[in-house]
């Protein structure tokens, strides 16, 4: 029992009513299984969610700039904490002129007539040249517009565009068509030339990467601060090339590198000295690869803050020299794992799936630093659940640990967790406070995990246990009926223990979920 001396931890258990992706703080990381399917399908998947989403943020873009809304927004930007609404007599100054005879589009100073102009999409901020004589043409000298540019819109608007715009441009944006990468060398050259600061080239949808080569005229521009490129193959780097010296986010998802890629991969990092972001996603490489095997390179970032992996395979990459790392995160598979978290030891948040049958053996290195960990796994393999404790045993400072679980659908496999206390667990946990676990439907594996953590973690404050009741909760409807009492048991025996030992068992039941677990157990 705890002593009267030591807080209570605060206990809860609540009732998911969607996906735990909605209660997890995991950033990016929705609970599909795109990560860990083949890269064909991964594609198609890909691209009839993103070609839906393109198709309707074009729809969007095309929405009619209105008076009111306009004049709504001038409210706003004038310091209303709530913008008014405009009667319709407001609206026809030609019938009910204002008290000093001006017109309120017509009167607005520049600066605010800028500041609407940046609320706008591309498109509509062009139109404003129809409402007065004092907005004609504000746009082309309009400073920070976003230039955002979807598959559906005519390649003269974006030509005419680039044109007429005088000013800088903080945002170039394109979804790509076959038609448009004809166009896309033309356009990054005059973008050199008015400074861009971001670009972003989505070549959705995929069946266009046997054209969607980026060209050189991509690195003239080095004055970007942010790149992202999405389905493209890039080319060596241009041996004129002499580095992006102001690129602090770096985005590259599903892109082939050409040409020994690798190596161009690698110097674009390391020509990038004030690179803060890293989003690697699905990379391939051209021109060495035998047997999924790749030459390894080295990413190397001074400045390094923030860092995300992704692939299937193993892509020959190490990490070293990443003294300002604060954030991981790692969706990897077989050995590599191992050699990649050797290189950021010194991570303070780090993220990770163990969905793979792959066992992390004792690491190389303690992660003295690591204060929030989080985990997207199963409970069905005990390898997984080796790989887990190989982190926690060298994790002294932890502070948040956070695990979702992925429910196998057609899986009913129970682990005997028994082997959890033949682990070495001197110094287990010695700092930990909160502990959130998602998605969990009441298996025994789960329960004696949630017991094991309890047992262990002396200075636990919290403890939240998300229970699924959508599609996965139905996993456990299939379990025997025998099998399925154990669970509500193995429930009711740690929420009787955690009330018998004053830790303010607190249920949030919006589905009654909680109550069909826990059923007949006294709770």
């Amino acid at each position: 029992m705890a002593s009267s001396s030591t807080p209570a931890p605060d206990v809860r258990l609540l009732c998911a009513t969607s996906t735990c992706a909605t209660a997890c703080n995991r950033p990016s990381t929705p609970l599909t299984r795109s990560s860990f399917v083949s890269p064909i399908v991964r594609s198609a998947q890909y691209n009839k969610k993103e070609q839906a989403r393109y198709t309707t943020s074009a729809r969007t873009s095309r929405s009619q700039v209105s008076t009111p809304s306009l004049l709504r927004m001038i409210s706003f930007i004038q310091g209303s904490k709530r913008p008014r609404v405009v009667p319709s007599s407001a609206l026809h100054p030609a019938a009910t002129p204002p008290a000093d005879g001006t017109n309120l589009l017509a009167s607005l100073p520049r600066e605010q007539i800028d500041e609407v102009l940046r609320r706008l999409p591309i498109k509509d901020a062009i139109r404003t040249s129809a409402l007065a004589t004092a907005w004609r043409n504000c746009w082309k000298t309009c400073p920070h517009l976003k230039l955002v540019f979807f598959s559906d819109d005519p390649l003269g608007v974006v030509d005419s565009v680039l044109n007429k715009y005088t000013c800088c441009v903080d945002v170039f944006e394109v979804h790509f068509t076959r038609e448009y990468i004809c166009r896309l060398e033309g356009w990054l050259h005059v973008l050199s030339a008015k400074g861009v600061r971001s670009i972003e080239l989505y070549f959705v949808p995929a069946t266009v990467w046997e054209d969607a080569l980026v060209p050189n005229s991509l690195f003239m521009c080095t004055g970007i601060t942010k790149l992202l490129l999405v389905f493209c193959k890039l080319p060596p780097l241009p041996s004129t090339f002499q580095g992006f010296p102001q690129l602090e986010h770096l985005h590259l998802r599903e892109v082939i590198f050409l040409n020994n890629g690798e190596m161009t991969f690698e110097a674009l990092i390391s020509k990038s000295p004030s690179l803060r972001t890293l989003g690697i996603q699905f990379p391939r490489f051209e021109g060495y690869k035998k047997e999924h095997i790749y030459r390894e390179w080295v990413i190397q970032a001074p400045k390094l803050e923030d860092i995300s992996i992704r692939s299937d395979d193993d892509c020959g990459w190490q990490i070293i020299d990443l003294p300002s790392l604060v954030t991981a995160n790692v969706e990897l598979q077989g050995p590599q794992i191992t050699r990649i978290l050797s290189g950021i030891t010194n991570v303070q948040k780090l993220y990770m799936d163990f969905t793979d049958d792959t066992i992390l053996e004792q690491l190389p290195s303690f992660f003295v630093d690591l204060k929030y960990l989080s985990f997207h796994t199963t409970f069905t393999q005990s390898s997984r659940i080796l790989s887990i404790f190989s982190i926690l045993r060298n994790a002294p400072n932890l502070e948040d640990l956070e695990i979702t679980i992925w429910q196998e659908e057609d899986e009913d496999i129970e682990v005997d967790m028994e082997f959890l206390n033949a682990q070495p667990s001197v110094g287990l946990f010695p700092k930990l406070k909160y502990f959130n676990l998602h998605a969990i439907v009441g298996q025994s594996n789960e329960m004696q995990f949630i017991e094991f953590v309890l047992s262990k973690a002396a200075r636990l404050e919290k403890i939240e246990v998300f229970v699924c009741d959508d599609m996965r909760w139905q996993t456990m409807k299939k379990l025997p009926h025998k099998q399925t009492l154990s669970s509500a048991a193995s429930m009711a025996t740690i929420s009787r223990d955690l009330t018998m030992r004053r830790r303010n068992l607190k249920a949030y039941d919006d589905g009654d979920t909680i109550g069909q677990i826990c059923k007949g157990e006294g709770i």
